[in-house]
């Protein structure tokens, strides 16, 4: 091998490219099924959903329980679709036709 303080030579680089293959690293794999569920189970957010679920359940009851949480989904929706508006009115149109049924 020959190396020099300024590298390789473009002969040794192209050489040992076709040698060795390209100088890249493998793709690594992705997360197992249990791993992505476990991982979006521990978010953050879904950890503070499940405690407040469980304490308005707690103080109002299986059916105002049930209300606020469809109310509460129901409000997250349409901010989430008023963002989809503003940046993205294509994708916004869609969902809508999608909803409605038109």
């Amino acid at each position: 091998m020959s190396v020099t303080a300024a590298g390789l030579s473009t002969a040794d680089a192209a050489r040992r490219s076709a040698a060795e293959g390209p100088n890249r690293l493998p793709q690594p794999g992705r997360p197992s099924l249990p791993r992505r569920l476990l991982a979006e189970l521990t978010h953050f957010f879904a950890v503070i959903s499940v405690f407040l679920l469980k304490v308005v359940f707690g103080l109002f009851g299986l059916v105002l329980g049930l209300l606020g949480t469809v109310l509460w989904l129901a409000f997250w929706g349409f901010l989430i679709y008023l963002v989809l508006k503003v940046f993205a009115p294509g994708t916004a149109a869609r969902v809508r036709e999608m909803v409605t049924g038109h």
